[in-house]
């Protein structure tokens, strides 16, 4: 299974590389540096999950490609997910991030990266947690610590770990 920056989900055969289906799940806005699926989904049971530059999660049914739900993940215009999604235990981890930070886009004012979690079997909202107010500083530069990259789960302890940019 992958995804692309069109907003296409492919399921291919592992072994002898056949096409099993094809879904165009999302639209993407094509003028921004980041679009598409652009980070990485992941694969359970049930579902295939994939989270979108333009703020939407999707589970698809991993035999046909039917979109099983979808879901906006974030209302800010210029924040989606170009990292790794994380399942665990019904739940559903998506890092958010700008999408219009390269060139840096007066846009992303009142960006706050996070984290926000859905459950995976029906894209409700379970918990969100941003990370900081966004201030300016001198220079002019944005801050808002966007989550790029994926996240460690430790289930013992309960905590989640990932890392910042800016």
């Amino acid at each position: 299974y992958f995804a692309d920056w069109a907003g296409v989900v492919h399921a291919c055969d592992a072994r002898t590389g056949r096409v099993l289906w094809i879904g165009e799940a999302e639209q993407p806005r094509t003028e921004r540096p980041w679009h598409g699926f652009c980070g990485t989904g992941v694969l359970t049971e049930g579902a295939l999950y994939e989270a979108s530059a333009e703020g939407h999660a999707f589970a698809l049914d991993p035999r046909t490609g039917k979109i099983l739900w979808q879901q906006q993940f974030t209302v800010h215009p210029d924040a989606g997910c170009r990292g790794d999604l994380l399942y665990y235990n019904g739940l559903l981890f998506i890092p958010i991030t700008p999408v219009a930070e390269m060139p840096r886009n007066p846009s992303t004012n009142g960006f706050r990266g996070g984290v926000v979690v859905l459950n995976a079997a029906n894209g409700r909202e379970v918990w969100r947690q941003e990370f900081i107010t966004v201030e300016e500083d001198s220079s002019g530069s944005l801050s808002g610590v966007p989550i790029g990259g994926g996240f460690a789960l430790d289930p013992e302890s309960g905590l989640l770990f990932l890392t910042t940019g800016d």
